[in-house]
């Protein structure tokens, strides 16, 4: 059985989807008592699932990454999965 670990949203940043039950956030998350960090991921119910936490150093190489990327308009997700296809 994994170990019980405590969890504190310091700051609630952006919610970035919801589908059902479960939400896509951006927060600052403090987890077992150290500093909070940035946190993306889903929640489902109030609890953490999957996701990424960053260092703000992390943060920053990750926002330089995104802001070089052209991301157009519409469904990005169609138009990746029809690029990755060959079509």
């Amino acid at each position: 059985m994994a170990g019980r670990f405590n969890f504190e949203i310091t700051e609630h940043i952006a919610v970035l989807g919801n589908s059902g039950d479960y939400s896509t956030e951006l927060n600052r998350v403090s987890f077992n008592g150290y500093p909070a960090k940035l946190d993306l991921r889903k929640w489902k119910d109030g609890q953490p699932l999957k996701g990424v936490t960053l260092s703000n150093d992390e943060a920053r190489i990750l926002l330089a990454a995104l802001q070089g990327l052209e991301l157009g308009e519409g469904k990005p997700d169609d138009k990746q999965a029809e690029s990755n296809s060959g079509k």
